[in-house]
């Protein structure tokens, strides 16, 4: 599964090594949602990957499969555990460089900011949203947060038709400002937060029994990612509540000590590893050592 704006060839190498080393098992790259569909509502992608990943498990006859997801592929590739694992489909999910604990770094993602307006927005509209809110710089945290300044004139917001974007960027529903963590869980509302069972009121205990359902958790990530922040995320680590300089490990956060959807229990089992990659986060699916290391002792029963 390919990350944010991206596409399945980014993963073409990886596949093809998957199938000289393993010629028996049968593999297959999901190509929905690639390049600017990639940024779209999260929860639109999963509903809708989740019906082509089917369609592939009745292809091929499978009882059971790998799941191999980068980036923000990884993300979706969990969410997908959750929803569709009842009956222990999913016998390895493989994460590579995924922000599993969310996304906070205004400066990875700035600079990407325009193209990702444009691509939900259009030309104009995010000129003239980029001009009323003075710029890229630190927009991504304003939109994500949902706290467009006061200053602002709402109203032209709503001449331009522009309501809701912390829903409508993919990005957003994984963006976490550990300065704002408590508000946050207390306005527990939106897809990542419902898929980490944050509120115990409304938690759903099919999430948590699906992903413990699974055999084997690979998180691959590592320090030299430049991309995730922190890269801790990409094993379930983040930035201590408050801190943009302490982080915790998985096992020291809410997350895992809480065990909502799960986390905890495959640890007790022994079935998560955690393996680093040494590399950067663009060259992380396609760096032959960290295939060598972190995805192929885990491969035998195949999808990606």
């Amino acid at each position: 599964m390919h990350g944010v704006t991206s596409n399945a060839e980014k993963g073409y190498t990886l596949l093809q090594r998957i199938r000289d080393d393993f010629p028996g098992v049968k593999t297959y790259a999901l190509t929905s949602f690639e390049d600017n569909k990639s940024v779209l509502e999260l929860k639109i992608q999963v509903q809708g990957l989740a019906i082509e990943l089917m369609q592939y498990v009745k292809q091929a006859g499978a009882d059971e499969i790998t799941l191999i997801g980068y980036s923000q592929g990884g993300l979706i590739s969990r969410f997908l555990v959750e929803e569709l694992n009842d009956n222990g489909l999913v016998h390895t999910l493989i994460s590579l460089a995924a922000p599993q604990s969310g996304q906070y770094g205004a400066g990875t993602f700035d600079k990407h900011i325009h193209d990702l307006l444009y691509l939900i927005l259009g030309q104009e509209k995010t000129t003239m949203l980029l001009s009323l809110l003075g710029g890229a710089t630190g927009l991504f945290d304003t939109l994500c947060s949902n706290e467009i300044s006061i200053d602002v004139k709402i109203r032209d917001l709503h001449a331009m038709k522009i309501n809701n974007l912390d829903q409508m960027l993919s990005v957003c529903t994984y963006w976490r400002n550990p300065l704002k963590l408590m508000s946050t869980r207390k306005n527990n509302s939106n897809y990542f937060s419902t898929m980490n069972n944050e509120n115990i009121q409304t938690a759903n205990k099919r999430y948590k029994t699906n992903f413990a359902n699974l055999n084997k958790l690979v998180l691959v990530g590592g320090p030299n990612d430049g991309a995730i922040t922190p890269w801790h995320s990409t094993q379930f680590g983040y930035f201590k509540e408050g801190s943009l300089n302490e982080v915790e490990t998985m096992r020291e956060t809410k997350m895992f000590t809480e065990d909502s959807f799960g986390l905890r229990t495959l640890d007790e089992k022994g079935a998560i590893v955690m393996c680093s990659a040494y590399t950067n986060h663009t060259m992380v699916v396609e760096d032959s050592d960290t295939y060598e290391r972190c995805i192929k002792p885990y491969i035998g029963v195949g999808f990606y």
